[in-house]
């Protein structure tokens, strides 16, 4: 035991000797330690909103079996979901596609961090509106894949071996097991064409050469012994279910689908279901309507701007949102902002002729909405001339020229020429032309 402390001593000092005293100081002040106490502090959030704001993701109240949970964002207990760092085990990453409309899997555990412990059971989850919410569908990890737009999902194990794997025609509602191999596989992957709308899939993996059985629900942490690859085929076309009827009439008895808008169950301060500054509303398949939307499926969908509130900024450049839902300044101990800002301004003038001032937000990108709340940055011109210039631009010079031209010429022959003209849309500029004349004559 001594001669071992020893070689590691001597190993320990030959590393010290290749750094200098800066890196040593860092590998001690940030060494092995500090990483594991990362580790135990890893927790899963999800933003609805491009990241203007975050929240834990909500347990589901009860699991597969209908069993409560008693797990509660209060009490500091959330669903944490296995990304792609920190999974050697390979676990599946959370999966959509865009066109299954709201649906969401993952694989993950409940608990106040995500456990990284080898061994630890882990679950699968689905959620059918875009993670708002979710339900537990396995007590094990599973490799999932969508097809028919969302309609049919096929899922296996993927940390153990199996002759199995299960397939939900109602959005994992319920289950049905099926058989595809007499002999144990591990399976790698399930794949479908990229689109996901097709009921064709491909499962490829290894047999499993233990000799022991893995087959056990839970027992997902014994050692692989893989045998030869083997591939798979699944069609689904021909099982029994009918083409679904009613996409005329969504959302009534007789039809099998429904309205579904997208939204964040108000959490971020959003109303009317507005989502980025619209309602977004989607045409799709009912949960327990079992029947197939075909490859051909067009699905429809339908957009309604919303008016701006808060809830369609996120915090500008330098600010932060406090407790109480407000954007202020970051704390500035070395008085560097005010230098900044000056900075800045000095630029944009010198560039553009204009400068911003910020309110302490900015609209948040590929966000939709208009009119109603106004937070974003003011435009400020740096000289006369150039406020000047922002109100006789080319668009102003060019509608005061067909004014000034209808009422000396004539309206007719300033409507053909602006219908010769390339304009986008030039019914909507001969209607203003003609509303900015009528009020030119009335004036004189």
């Amino acid at each position: 035991m001594e001669e071992e402390n020893a070689q590691a001593e001597r190993s320990r000092m030959s590393t010290m000797g290749t750094m200098n005293k800066k890196q040593a100081q860092s590998e001690h002040k940030f060494g092995i330690k500090k990483l594991d106490s990362f580790d135990d502090k890893i927790k899963t959030y999800i933003s609805h909103n491009k990241g203007a704001s975050w929240e834990l993701i909500r347990a589901p109240e009860v699991d597969m079996r209908g069993k409560s949970t008693s797990c509660f964002s209060e009490d500091g207990c959330s669903s944490h979901l296995q990304m792609y760092s920190n999974n050697e085990a390979m676990y599946a990453p959370p999966y959509s596609q865009e066109s299954a409309v709201g649906i969401v899997m993952a694989v993950g555990n409940l608990g106040d961090k995500l456990e990284l412990d080898k061994g630890t059971r882990k679950g699968t989850f689905l959620s059918r509106d875009g993670g708002v919410s979710w339900s537990e569908i396995a007590k094990l990890p599973l490799i999932y894949e969508f097809g028919d737009h969302g309609g049919v999902l096929v899922a296996a194990p993927n940390m153990h071996s199996t002759t199995q794997i299960r397939y939900s025609w109602n959005e994992g509602k319920t289950w049905t097991k099926l058989t595809v191999s007499e002999v144990p596989i591990f399976v790698d992957n399930i794949i479908i064409e990229p689109k996901s709308t097709a009921q064709q899939f491909v499962i490829y993996g290894s047999y499993d050469n233990s000799t022991e059985d893995s087959n056990t629900e839970g027992n997902y942490n014994t050692k692989k012994q893989l045998g030869e690859d083997v591939m798979i085929t699944l069609d689904f076309s021909g099982l029994h279910e009918p083409k679904c009827q009613g996409i005329d009439s969504p959302g009534t008895e007789k039809s099998d689908f429904e309205l579904w808008s997208p939204h964040d169950d108000g959490r971020h301060g959003s109303n009317d279901k507005c989502f980025l500054g619209q309602q977004v509303t989607y045409i799709r398949r009912k949960q327990d309507s079992e029947c197939f939307n075909g490859e051909d499926f067009d699905r429809q969908t339908m957009r309604v701007p919303c008016l701006c509130t808060e809830a369609d900024y996120e915090c500008d450049m330098n600010y932060v949102r406090t407790k109480g839902g407000q954007c202020e300044p970051v704390a500035d101990p070395l008085k560097r902002h005010g230098q900044r800002i000056l900075s800045e301004k000095e630029e944009d003038c010198a560039l553009e002729g204009f400068y911003s001032i910020s309110k302490g937000y900015r609209k948040i990108p590929g966000d939709m909405c208009y009119g109603g709340v106004q937070l974003d940055p003011v435009r400020k011109p740096c000289t006369s001339f150039a406020w000047f210039s922002s109100i006789v631009n080319l668009k102003s010079i060019f509608v005061a020229a067909l004014v000034i031209g209808a009422m000396y010429y004539g309206w007719p022959i300033i409507e053909a020429i602006i219908l010769i003209l390339p304009i986008p849309d030039p019914k909507d500029t001969i209607e203003s032309m003609k509303n900015y004349a009528g009020a030119a004559q009335g004036f004189v």
